[in-house]
């Protein structure tokens, strides 16, 4: 099943945050364990970075094998200001009784999933909205930095420190799937682009993992592994 590629993709808009339901269960299944998204605007970056280490077998004098060690992603997620309602979600803050906000100790980190849309261009045709979630996510306290105001204002910034732990990959009964080798996988981000078949209401909720049936299958003139 073939894709298109984006050539260049830009921008970030419509950042969403979703919790799990607090009627759901340890043994929730992955559709079932989601509350409605809550957005979360005047979002400004998103930067992710592969936590991808390898352990090297040497043996006769030479490199012998490469193991990989795929643990998520981490990075920052950039804000013009602090969210109130989303650090109260995540237990960062909590509201007094004369309305002002207690920024709190961290206690738990709460794993959830964020939600946010950039432009996508091919060479030829019109720029789209790339949909995306990233799937159990944990966020640290945020730094805050403020500047005081010359002949220039310069805007404070709020970034905040997040880690991408991931979902199973699952099949058509909604248990983990496992691949022609064993192998369970795990899922970290999703993506919808404007010829899914779900990309009009993606957004809406944490997307459903259940693999395609004809993933895995050889695809005309790519070589065997």
């Amino acid at each position: 099943m073939g894709r298109k590629r984006d050539t260049a993709y830009f921008g970030l808009r419509n950042m969403k945050y979703a919790f799990p339901l607090e009627t759901a269960g340890a043994d929730a299944k992955w559709k079932d364990k989601w509350g409605k998204p809550v957005d979360m605007p005047y979002a400004k970056s998103m930067a992710l970075s592969a936590l991808v280490n390898k352990a090297q077998l040497y043996a006769d004098d030479r490199l012998v094998l490469e193991v990989p060690s795929d643990t998520g992603y981490d990075g920052t997620m950039g804000m013009t200001s602090p969210d109130p309602d989303y650090e109260i979600a995540l237990g960062f803050a909590a509201q007094l009784a004369s309305g002002a906000m207690a920024q709190l100790d961290a206690v738990d980190l709460r794993r959830h999933c964020l939600y946010f849309e950039a432009s996508g261009k091919r060479e030829e045709g019109p720029a789209y909205q790339i949909k995306s979630w990233l799937l159990e996510v944990t966020t640290a306290k945020s730094g805050k930095n403020y500047a005081t105001k010359g002949e220039n204002i310069e805007f404070g910034t709020h970034e905040v420190p997040i880690r991408l732990y991931g979902a199973p990959l699952l099949d058509a009964n909604g248990e983990p799937f496992v691949d022609e080798n064993g192998m369970e996988r795990t899922v970290f981000i999703v993506s919808s682009r404007p010829d899914d078949a779900d990309y009009e209401t993606f957004g809406d909720a944490v997307p459903d993992l259940t693999v395609a049936t004809d993933h895995g299958q050889q695809q005309e003139g790519l070589p065997e592994v």
